[in-house]
Formats: structure tokens, sequence, C-alpha cells
């Protein structure tokens, strides 16, 4: 499991490894479009759901982690990813080459995330067609948050709550692709609930 911190970055040249014993976290810098965290505080072979935070909800993701695993034991893996954009290049570029015939490996994020079929939850602090870019390449259930509408919020808590980009709406949409047709909609509601969750809400691109 993921706590909270991630140690601070220079900037990113290649593949890194670097270890802090103290805050019994690993992680790995795969390339400069994504950075894998693993907790060494547990042994975990199988992820029940993948979070990829990208910029300043990369925080909101580890949260959402924390709760996911504090209140529901769910197991969650998390990625950071530094640029939806360079990963949905990365992917076209290899359709492409496919495409002429050309010797070419999967896309980037398509091997790093092929190993599992556990849903995925991306959230991105830009509308939700940069998330949405690389969604061809996602080897697994793949679900989108983003910021599309006009924020009217007095604080970036409130904005976050707004747009549904926040933890608690993160491991919400985490708990729906884990759950599926396991819960009943009263049962979702009340999980809701536990996570002071409006699900009746509008839809933020619409007011």
């Amino acid at each position: 499991m993921i706590r909270s911190r991630v140690p601070k970055q220079g900037p990113i040249k290649g593949i890194q490894n670097r270890t802090t014993t103290s805050e019994g976290l690993f992680w790995r810098i795969l390339k400069p479009i994504l950075i894998q965290l693993i907790g060494l505080i547990e042994l975990i072979t199988e992820w029940i759901v993948r979070l990829l935070g990208a910029g300043p909800l990369l925080k909101e993701a580890m949260a959402a982690a924390d709760l996911l695993e504090g209140i529901f034991s769910i197991n969650t893996e998390i990625w950071s990813v530094t640029s939806f954009s360079e990963l949905a290049r990365d992917g076209i570029a290899r359709e492409r080459a496919r495409r002429l015939q050309q010797d070419t490996e999967p896309a980037w994020v398509t091997q790093k995330l092929s190993s599992s079929q556990a849903p995925i939850v991306a959230v991105s602090d830009y509308v939700r067609a940069v998330p949405e870019s690389i969604r061809a390449f996602v080897p697994a259930p793949y679900v989108t948050l983003g910021t599309d509408g006009f924020g009217r919020s007095d604080t970036r808590a409130s904005l976050r709550d707004f747009f549904e980009v926040d933890a608690k709406w993160i491991a919400y949409s985490a708990l729906v692709e884990v759950y599926g047709d396991k819960k009943s909609p009263e049962e979702m509601r009340d999980i809701a609930s536990k996570l002071e969750l409006n699900l009746n809400k509008p839809i933020a691109s619409s007011i």
C-alpha cells in the first residue's frame, strides 16, 4: 500500500531507481512518462484496482488508495503519469509502425499495464479528453476523470469535489469498477454516503 507521500524528484532522465527506507517506499522511474509507486510495507502480487494520477492530482490518487485500503481493504497500485500526451504519441507512433508493416513493440503504456486485468481509474486536472487519449492502448477496463466544465467553487477542495476528481470520488469510481454487479444500487449509495458523496449532484459541465 502506498502512503500519501512521494519523495521529491529532480529532472527525469531515462530510467532510475531510488529507495527511501524511512518511508518504506520504493519508486521506479520507468520512463520519462510513467512513474510506478510500489509499497514495500506489504508485498502484494495481485492488485485489485489501479490508479493513474497526473500532476497535482497524484496526491488525490494516493489519498484515494488510503481510503480504498483503510475502509474497503482494496489493494491499490498507483502510477504517476507525467504526460498523457507523450503516452498517446508513443501509442500512435507504434500503431502506425504496425500499419506500415514495421517491427515494433506494443505501446509503452500497454507494456506497463498488461500484467493485470485489474480495472484502471485515471484522473487529471485537465479535461477528460486528456486521459482518454490513451484509451486505445490501455489493456484493461479503463475509467477517466477530469475537469470538464466551469469551476464555481471558492476553495481547491470544493473545486475538486465539484469536478468529482478528489480522493473520495476517485475511490468511489474505483469501487464501482471493482464491485461491478456484485453490489446493488442501494449498497453503492450506502458506500457513497460513507464517503460523504452526493450522487444526485448535477454533472459539472451542465452548470
